[in-house]
């Protein structure tokens, strides 16, 4: 049997919602995880500061 980090631990849930405001769009995710577990996990990879970088990459192509 694979070692429990090796497990699949489950589906995530990603919703993205675009919501027009006034000058451009707001774009919201909201990113569901199976446990707490997981989700600190993934946060202590530096996820945060990756998506962060490549919303801003989006804002600076797209002038949102």
């Amino acid at each position: 049997m694979p070692p429990q980090s090796r497990r699949d631990p489950g589906p995530t849930h990603n919703e993205l919602t675009l919501t027009p405001v006034q000058g451009g769009t707001l774009a919201t995710l909201l990113v569901f995880y199976p446990s707490n577990e997981l989700r600190e996990q993934i946060l202590s990879t530096g996820m945060v500061d990756g998506m962060e970088a490549g919303y801003a990459r989006l804002e600076a192509l797209t002038g949102w």
